[in-house]
């Protein structure tokens, strides 16, 4: 007979994967797709931006400034490699630009509240996944707020 504490930490476990998957990439080629779609052509640009300049930005970093995860990967290749890095946290650099993108539609406090929440839903998955550290997701929740700053105002 199956323990029902691990059949239902085996549910969590995969409620928090589907959690961090809303900073993932998949993620925001659909919001591009879906704003191409609708003709918003300044959000498609913005989606389309994240996914360039964070991969422009944080593999060098990533390259260069090597850090392990909590819960070590192996590599054998330089994607591997950069893969095993955790530091800066991508995905906590993609959620908080997802938020602040989301937030020019979603003008109401409610909703930008739950956009946040799920940020930092995000964040919070990342450290029980043992992906990354804290610090990890701190400096990429501050480049993600910088970078998505200036996505939305410049683009």
């Amino acid at each position: 007979m199956e323990n029902p504490i691990k059949k239902y930490q085996r549910f969590f476990d995969d409620y928090v994967r589907d959690l961090t998957a809303f900073a993932s990439l998949p993620v925001f080629g659909f919001l591009f797709l879906a704003s191409l779609a609708i003709k918003r052509y300044d959000l498609a640009a913005q989606f389309f931006l994240v996914v360039v300049l964070t991969w422009a930005l944080f593999f060098p970093i990533r390259y260069l400034v090597f850090r392990p995860r909590p819960k070590k990967l192996a590599y054998h290749n330089l994607l591997e490699r950069l893969d095993a890095s955790s530091f800066p946290s991508l995905h906590a650099a993609r959620s908080v630009m997802l938020v602040l993108i989301l937030s020019q539609l979603f003008v109401q406090l409610e909703a930008r509240l739950l956009l946040w929440t799920l940020a930092l839903g995000i964040m919070w998955s990342r450290l029980y996944l043992q992906k990354h550290r804290i610090e990890d997701l701190v400096v990429g929740s501050i480049m993600g707020l910088a970078i998505g700053y200036l996505l939305v105002v410049l683009v």
